[in-house]
């Protein structure tokens, strides 16, 4: 089914998809109104489970959220002996 979907430009696949439907449901025996409202059941169904995720989306969209600010420390380079691990060890 993606390959025809890739092919063309739609609104949101449709037609191409009920279309993809008919010719492929039409080669199993099924007629062109059932398999065209398979397509378009299909697209219900995939339009409805999506809603809850653009509601989730929407809300956490609305919510403010704090802005990290990035620390800059002036502190000095780690000295020869802090970057083995032995920070303060004598030789």
């Amino acid at each position: 089914m993606a390959g025809p979907l890739a092919l063309c430009r739609s609104v949101n696949g449709l037609a191409v998809r009920e279309s993809f439907f008919v010719s492929f449901l039409g080669a199993l025996g099924v007629s062109a109104d059932q398999a065209f409202s398979a397509g378009f059941l299909f697209f219900v169904v995939t339009v409805a489970v999506a809603l809850p995720g653009a509601a989730i989306l929407a809300w956490e969209g609305l919510r403010t959220r704090p802005v990290p600010v990035l620390q800059t420390s002036a502190a000095k380079p780690p000295t020869r002996g802090q970057r083995r691990g032995r920070a303060g060890a004598a030789r």
